[in-house]
């Protein structure tokens, strides 16, 4: 409905970014790269696991807890800016954002049906202890 009223240069047409100078070819990943993403060790998911635990603990650290440098954030909060002050910084070595790239992978692909379907059955149990 707001696309219909606002006219002019404000009026993105529905579209929540405009690409508008970027080349496609800058956001494509080169084969190489690729490559040492599609080659998946234990090593790498460990290492992955390892680092997404301690920004994890890092973030939670900070629960709920003002500072005299800024205000109380949620955790998750604290673990999201971290992560992208250390990616924008480029601070992490490369095969760690690898490690960290396959463990992502791997909850995506095999953990997030399971959690989905454990919190739903979770809702349906204390709805159903609820009435009894």
């Amino acid at each position: 409905m707001l696309v219909k009223v606002v006219r002019g240069r404000l009026n993105g047409d529905g579209a929540l970014v405009h690409s508008g100078s970027i080349d496609p070819k800058e956001l494509e990943i080169d084969p190489g790269m690729q490559q040492k993403r599609e080659h998946i060790t234990i090593q790498n998911m460990g290492v992955g696991l390892l680092v997404s635990g301690g920004f994890f603990a890092w973030g939670s650290s900070f629960r709920a807890r003002g500072t005299r440098w800024g205000p109380a954030l949620p955790y998750t909060h604290t673990h999201i800016i971290t992560v992208a002050i250390f990616k924008i910084t480029d601070i992490v070595p490369e095969y760690i954002e690898v490690a960290c790239y396959q463990w992502f992978q791997f909850v995506m692909k095999n953990l997030t049906n399971v959690l989905l379907l454990a919190s739903l059955m979770l809702s349906v149990l204390s709805g159903l202890l609820t009435a009894v």
